[in-house]
Formats: structure tokens, sequence, C-alpha cells
């Protein structure tokens, strides 16, 4: 949300991002003076009425923000983090549903004793913050080598607990490894090794083209102020040793929001959504000025391939 100055002004967030919205427009009187500013008896007068600012109405339900506040909170209590994050995202529309972070402020009451603390608390890290996203990428690795049919279901592999690439050992995260393995295991075990063979079997150009299409390395345009784009080296500058680092989600940074959206994707029957947060604007008379919609910026795994990856993925909750 973020917050407002004293005088109604915002400047974090929504509040900033959507404040010509929200401020609505003064009030005015025009009266006719004379030279030293004295209204005369029977001057012209002209009263403007103040216009009411607009209202946003968001995605967002307070119920599942409440829990994914508590979540978070404790999250980072147990594990004294600087700070915890999250985002639940509707998958099939791309709604935002909830997202925070942890630890938090109250917007209507910032504390403004220290400027520097008080950034970094508005500061939301969901939309802002890219990381190294590790083995959750390792959906996205799956979905596209399916999908691009560098591997099939009877893709298998034997994992020593590392992978050569070009000379150089890269390790899986089991030192000893996980021995030999069909699809559903390598996916239960999030087998490095594997998933390495996965984007060394696809090259840099498809897995690129896939990359790409889930909408990394670029802004998602969801409407949360501040968003980056993530960072995805240059394809003409990744040698084999980066590809095979990027299967397992080293050597690529995402935002959560990012990750979200496309991981969204991989399972909703192969659509990447326009992620959204403003519902609708409203004026102050009920009329709607901007209704937004569930929008398919494109079809990037087929449908067959989605099902596919939600029963693997299915597998691993259960049996992983």
């Amino acid at each position: 949300l973020g917050f407002t100055t004293v005088d109604g002004v915002g400047q974090e967030g929504l509040e900033s991002a959507y404040n010509a919205y929200l401020a609505g427009e003064d009030g005015r009187a025009i009266v006719e003076t004379d030279r030293k500013g004295n209204a005369l008896a029977y001057g012209v007068e002209e009263y403007i009425p103040a216009l009411d600012g607009y209202d946003l109405v968001l995605t967002t339900d307070s119920i599942v923000q409440s829990f994914l506040v508590s979540a978070l909170t404790e999250a980072q209590q147990i594990n004294s983090a600087i700070s915890a994050q999250g985002i639940v995202l509707n998958a099939k529309t791309g709604e935002i549903l909830a997202v925070a972070t942890a630890p938090g402020y109250d917007p209507n009451s910032p504390s403004r004793d220290d400027l520097d603390l008080l950034r970094s608390l508005a500061r939301n890290r969901v939309a802002t913050d890219a990381y190294e996203p590790g083995s959750t990428f390792k959906v996205l690795t799956l979905a596209s080598a399916l999908d691009s049919g560098a591997i099939n279901t009877n893709f298998g592999i034997h994992c020593p607990g590392y992978h050569m690439v070009n000379g150089e050992k890269i390790r899986c995260w089991r030192s000893g490894g996980h021995g030999s393995q069909n699809l559903q295991q390598v996916v239960n075990n999030s087998c490095n090794p594997a998933f390495m063979q996965m984007a060394i079997n696809m090259g840099v150009e498809t897995f690129y083209d896939y990359l790409y299409a889930f909408g990394l390395g670029r802004s998602t345009a969801s409407g949360l102020p501040g968003e980056s784009g993530g960072i995805l080296t240059h394809e003409k500058y990744v040698r084999l040793n980066n590809l095979a680092r990027i299967g397992f989600g080293q050597s690529v940074a995402v935002t959560p929001l990012q990750l979200a959206v496309a991981v969204a994707a991989v399972v909703n029957g192969g659509k990447l959504m326009q992620p959204y947060v403003i519902d609708k604007v409203v004026a102050a008379g009920g009329e709607i000025i901007e209704d937004n919609e569930p929008t398919v910026i494109r079809q990037v795994i087929s449908e067959e391939t989605s099902a596919m990856v939600r029963q693997l993925l299915e597998g691993a909750v259960n049996e992983g």
C-alpha cells in the first residue's frame, strides 16, 4: 500500500504510484478584489467545489493477506532472517491475492524517526529484489525440456554426486549422489545433474526462448511500484558451464513475483498470465473508471506438457 505525507500526498507504494487517481482536486474560490486585495462588494465571485479522488479496488484478499503476514513473521523470527517475503497468486487469472514482507510497518502511522529504516521496511522486496532461486527454478527447466522435446518421460540419469561439464565437476546437492533414476525420481530428488543435463540437451538458444517466454529478464508490469526485471545474462555470453548452472537455478536471478508468474504458467495449462493488483478504479459516485480483467500474454508450453508437469510435481510432494 505504501503511505502518504501528513498532508495526504502519496510517498511510497500504491499511494505514490496512483496518487494522481487518489488525490482528487482541491476546491477554490475566485473573488474579484481591489488593488489592496479586498473583496469588492458587488464583484464577481465563483466557487469551484473540491473533487473527491478515485478509489482503488485491489485484487488482494484480506484473509489470505493476514495468513501470509503471520507465516512470514514466524519464518523470519525462527530463522533469524533479515527479511522474509511471500506472494499468493491466482495461477489461473494472474490476480495477486496477497503480497507481504516481514518485518512490516503500519502504513497508517509509519515511523519517520529513521528514514533509512522506513525506506527499507517500505520496499516491496517481492517486486524489487532479485535473487538466485535455486531448486524452485527447476520447475521451469523441467517444463521447458519436456515441451521442447529435449527429454521425454523415458528420461533417466545416473547421479554419482556431480556432473562433468567442459571438464568442470559441478556437484549435486547430495554429496553421495542419487544413483540411477527415472524422471519421477529425478523430480522427487531434485537432482542437480539431471537438471544440468536437461539444460544442456536444450542448448542455449532453445532454453532461452522458453525463459524469455516465461517472462524472465523483464518486468511483469504488475502495477506494483519499483518492480525490477531480474538478471538474465544475455545468451551470447552464456557458456555450457553457465547453462548447466542455470538449469538448477544458479547463474540467474529472478524476483519472487517473476518466479510465481512463471510457475503459474507451468501448471495452469501453459498460459503466461498478466499479473495485476488493481482490480478496478472507481469514482466517488460509483462509476468504474478502469476495470482490469485476466489477460493471457502468451501460450508458453502446451496443455499436455502442463498436465505432465503437474503430475510429476504432485508426485514429488507425495513421494519426494
